[in-house]
């Protein structure tokens, strides 16, 4: 695909298509929340978001959740 892609723009943007297609949901399956919290402001990391994801039972929710979408709800 990238061969055609630097000869033909309609195959470039066929390769963004594909790109913007597959990788979200894969990286939700990858359990990004570091990623996405280093694009936080710190202030709102340390003084909201910390005290949140130290509860127990919202660790266990989205445990208990990113394991059943990782098996594909069965």
């Amino acid at each position: 695909m990238d061969g055609f892609a630097d000869a033909l723009l309609s195959a470039h943007m066929v390769e963004h298509l594909l790109l913007m297609s597959f990788v979200p949901p894969l990286l939700l399956l990858g359990d990004p929340q570091v990623p996405l919290l280093r694009g936080l402001p710190h202030g709102l990391t340390v003084s909201l978001l910390g005290p949140l994801f130290r509860l127990k039972a919202l660790r266990t929710l989205g445990r208990f959740l990113t394991t059943r979408l990782s098996r594909g709800w069965q």
